[in-house]
């Protein structure tokens, strides 16, 4: 079974410079956005990380931080990476989107 990689999938989530952009300019929650425009896959997700034993679960979801996220983003997604640190409000909002995707999982 692959591991499931919590990192990749919030990083996925992010979508498109003009999406973060956009993102940070209306303090949008991604979660939420994602239950409204995805619900499939967020259903698919619940799905998946419910037959997860709970212990198990916080070992993968507690490790998921923004720091990570930060150092994923500068090796693969350079642009977003530098949306994040340069915006007004980008690691705050990155800080509160992991928080809530932490608690969606757990």
């Amino acid at each position: 079974m692959k591991k499931l990689n919590l990192e990749e999938i919030f990083v996925s989530s992010l979508g498109s410079k003009e999406k973060l952009e956009w993102y940070l300019q209306y303090r949008i929650d991604v979660v939420n956005y994602m239950d409204i425009k995805h619900p499939k896959f967020m259903a698919v997700m619940d799905i998946t990380v419910a037959f997860i034993p709970k212990s198990k679960r916080i070992g993968i979801i507690g490790d998921l931080n923004s720091k990570k996220i930060l150092e994923i983003l500068q090796n693969k997604r350079p642009e977003l990476h530098k949306i994040l640190i340069e915006h007004q409000i980008g690691r705050s909002w990155l800080d509160e989107q992991v928080i809530l995707f932490r608690k969606r999982f757990l």
